[in-house]
């Protein structure tokens, strides 16, 4: 039997519909080892609320350290859900992990543009890249991603403190964690084109920048035209029909080799939120027009 933590027991707790509620302050460690076994056995789809229920009132910020891909991982559970969710369930978090799998050069440099939190470039660092040049404007993020760094004492991690875009310059940013380069924008950042900042040995390109990415390819010919293995997610509610096909235009005049991914719909309650949390892989597709969800392009040369 698990004891009680202010009078609830660790299982009440985690369950759907449990009452009681008890303080950051006085909750042991392992209610979270807890809450994570509790996660896995349900295939993440509770990790949402435990998280909730662990840590909406942490006080910013709370520290916690994961291991994730053989690495050390520092997340602040007090910013947001993202945060808690990765520290639940960890690698599944990620559902493209297989396509990057298939693309990263080992030896290569890679460059993460829309960085983060850093949770990408552990996976990179874990497939080999020679180095990894992590492009990320918010603040926020940035504070996050510096302290996995400096956890894991890493000396080929390059932080390029800017948005990526087509003109080398400024942008008005809208600030969070799912940051985005927007005209309504609450704080101007430094704008570079990738062409300008990609190092010669660069042999995978990563964008992920919520509903950006046509402006970040733009900027990124030359990388096109160089055949540097591209992996870019896009993000249907933020883009239209034709942006998004200029997207896949644009990369099919470089690449002859491309393919659209989608996680597969598994019905009923199963939706592809579900399949991403119980490890399903992206799968190639014909057809995105329908899509309401994030899915992915990867181009190879």
């Amino acid at each position: 039997m698990i004891g009680p933590i202010s009078g609830v027991h660790v299982l009440d707790f985690l369950q759907a519909g449990a009452g009681a509620r008890p303080t950051i302050a006085r909750m042991p460690r392992f209610a979270e080892f807890a809450a994570r076994a509790w996660s896995g056995a349900t295939v993440g789809l509770k990790s949402q609320p435990i998280g909730e229920r662990l840590w909406r009132d942490a006080p910013q910020p709370t520290l916690r350290r994961r291991r994730l891909y053989g690495y050390e991982m520092m997340l602040d559970v007090s910013r947001s859900n993202a945060q808690r969710v990765l520290y639940l369930d960890g690698e599944r978090f990620i559902p493209d992990r297989a396509l990057a799998a298939s693309l990263v050069q080992s030896g290569a440099a890679a460059m993460d543009v829309g960085a983060n939190i850093g949770y990408y470039m552990l996976l990179l660092q874990r497939l080999g890249a020679s180095r990894v040049i992590c492009v990320e404007p918010d603040a926020e993020n940035l504070m996050e991603l510096r302290r996995t760094i400096a956890a894991n004492r890493f000396t080929n991690v390059e932080v390029v403190v800017a948005a990526a875009g087509p003109v080398n310059g400024q942008a008005l940013l809208k600030s969070g964690l799912n940051a985005r380069v927007v005209s309504g924008g609450d704080r101007q950042v430094a704008m570079v084109r990738v062409d300008d900042i990609a190092p010669d040995d660069l042999g995978f390109l990563k964008i992920d920048v919520e509903g950006y990415e046509r402006l970040v390819l733009d900027g990124a010919q030359r990388v096109m035209r160089n055949q540097v293995n591209l992996l870019v997610e896009i993000h249907p509610p933020l883009l239209s029909l034709d942006e998004i096909n200029a997207i896949i235009s644009n990369v099919r005049n470089s690449y002859d080799d491309v393919t659209i991914w989608a996680l597969p719909e598994l019905g009923g309650r199963l939706s592809r939120p579900a399949a991403r949390l119980r490890g399903a892989r992206p799968v190639p597709i014909a057809d995105w027009q329908h899509l309401s969800a994030p899915f992915w392009l990867t181009a190879r040369a």
